[in-house]
């Protein structure tokens, strides 16, 4: 899991402040910004942005339409790569979201497998 402690942020200097200056140099209107749970990353920063692919909401849960599929359950299902949670670093996370968005593109969402969670 990715259970921040306060004892791990106690000598941390990178604020929320800094994030947001760094997202707003790094993109612009026009940048699409691709990733899993970005929606809740964005929304912590209080950022909005228009053009967002959220893998998260691309896929369905089997059996439950409103559950959203872990990460993991996504990357073997669809890529059939093991993401264990103690490799996970963001550049995986960014390269295997991208993977997942692009394989989604062209289909219909009925086309779409469904996860098992």
């Amino acid at each position: 899991a990715h259970n921040i402690t306060e004892e791990m942020l106690a000598e941390c200097k990178f604020t929320v402040e800094h994030a947001k200056t760094a997202m707003n140099r790094l993109c612009c209107q026009k940048s699409v910004l691709i990733g899993y749970r970005l929606n809740r990353h964005l929304m912590g920063l209080d950022l909005c942005h228009e053009r967002v692919v959220d893998v998260s909401f691309l896929y369905k849960s089997e059996g439950n339409e409103k559950a959203v599929p872990s990460f993991r359950s996504l990357a073997k299902t669809i890529l059939n790569v093991d993401v264990r949670e103690d490799q996970e670093d963001a550049l995986e996370v960014a390269k295997v979201a991208l993977q997942l968005a692009h394989y989604a593109i062209g289909l219909d969402s009925d086309e779409l497998p469904e996860i098992q969670t």
